[in-house]
Formats: structure tokens, sequence, C-alpha cells
């Protein structure tokens, strides 16, 4: 999937500075963790293992949600979510060639699932019509 965010090409996305803070920290922090000796993994299991698909989906992020407050009954609420969601943002309001950029896709047609039209945006199209 030549299109994916998977792909190995233009790996540097745009991070909020309290974010990119917090992972200058959680970097260091690893650097005093012997688990983490000579590795390049950014969290690792109790059992000092890479957490996979599932078990990051199941351990990691479901705990962040619930201590976030989100319901979380009755929804399948993943990783992606926060990447759909904050691409859905930044194209509402930075428009897709933005959106595209910090999801990593090369093809246009890739971002336009992330175009949607909100409320808002519909309100304000009919109060300009003359």
């Amino acid at each position: 999937m030549e299109d994916s965010a998977k792909n190995r090409e233009n790996w540097n996305v745009v991070l909020k500075s309290e974010t990119a803070s917090i992972l200058k920290k959680w970097i260091e922090e690893t650097n005093s963790k012997g688990k983490y000796d000579g590795r390049d993994a950014l969290w690792l299991t109790q059992y000092e293992n890479r957490y996979d698909k599932d078990s990051y989906r199941r351990d990691v992020f479901r705990k962040i949600a619930r201590q976030a407050g989100l319901d979380l009954e009755n929804r399948d609420l993943v990783p992606y979510s926060i990447r759909h969601s904050t691409a859905t943002s930044m194209a509402e309001e930075e428009g897709l060639a933005v959106a595209g950029q910090q999801v990593r896709h090369k093809s246009k047609q890739s971002t336009q699932k992330y175009e949607h039209s909100s409320d808002t945006r519909q309100q304000d199209a009919v109060n300009s019509i003359d």
C-alpha cells in the first residue's frame, strides 16, 4: 500500500511543544532503565518485549483512555481513532494538504477521507448565501 502512512518516506510529523517535551523526558528516563539498554524501542512491556498492536491496544491505549475519562462501552476506540480525528480536524482547520503531510500520505486521494463537513461549516455556508 504505497499511499499509506506506513511508507518509509517522510517520517517527519509535527508535534505540539508540550508533547515533544514529554517524549524527550521519557526518552531520558528510559536511559536509566536497564531493559532499554541498546534498544530503540520507545515502550516495552513489563516482560521487556515490544508491544504488538493487540497488546498495546488492550494494555496501554484502553488504560489511558479510561484514565482520561473516555466512555469505552460499546466503542471500538483504537489508536487510529486519534490519528483520524487529528487529521479530520487539521483538514477542516488548515486544509487537506496540511492534514496529508501530517499523516504522511503521498496522494491527495488518500487524505480525502479526512474531509468532512461539520455542522458549523454547513451553517456558515448556508448563512453566506445572499
